[in-house]
């Protein structure tokens, strides 16, 4: 697919974790590791197509080479899934990744037939480049905690735009899906 400014975007998701006040990011990570939410994610994620900043994009890498404790070159940084990073460097090399200036060059790296839900998964930059085209956000609430975050979701754009279609809770989370409305 050639790209230009008229590729059209399908349909969207954002996936997005926050605190009772909105807030998904510290210093420029997530300021929570919540086994529950990370199953969540990877199984809403799973056989999609994501797309990150280069910001989420690092912090994720970080974490998964902290936790592997390897040297070794990823093939996947989220194995199932193919997955793009959205930078202005155009010599950045994301290991795992692909790099693109932005969603539409992402989105016209795939097949006009390819029917994958597409993910875009932050930071803020991208939650709002993504909101016009987003038709489902999923999004995980920790119950009862507020992290002083310095990163917060749009969360008023919910209340005008989309309708909560479903919902679940556990002991810390609530996993809401809201559809554009």
């Amino acid at each position: 697919m050639q790209i230009t400014n008229k590729t059209t975007i399908p349909p969207l998701s954002i996936i997005v974790a926050v605190d009772e006040d909105g807030g998904f990011g510290k210093d420029g990570k997530i300021p929570w590791n919540i086994p529950e939410d990370m199953a969540h994610f990877k199984e809403v994620t799973s056989g999609g197509v994501c797309i990150m900043g280069r910001k989420t994009y690092e912090d994720m890498l970080n974490m998964l080479k902290a936790r592997k404790k390897s040297k070794k070159k990823l093939k996947e940084i989220l194995p199932g899934r193919e997955s793009f990073v959205v930078t202005s460097d155009v010599d950045y090399k994301a290991e795992g990744a692909t790099a693109v200036q932005n969603i539409r060059n992402a989105i016209a790296h795939l097949d006009k037939n390819d029917h994958r839900e597409i993910f875009v998964l932050g930071g803020y930059r991208m939650f709002i480049e993504a909101l016009p085209w987003t038709s489902t956000i999923y999004m995980t609430i920790v119950k009862n905690e507020k992290y002083q975050c310095d990163k917060f979701f749009p969360i008023e754009v919910l209340n005008n735009r989309y309708k909560i279609v479903d919902g679940k809770e556990t002991k810390k989370l609530y996993f809401v899906t809201y559809k554009r409305g």
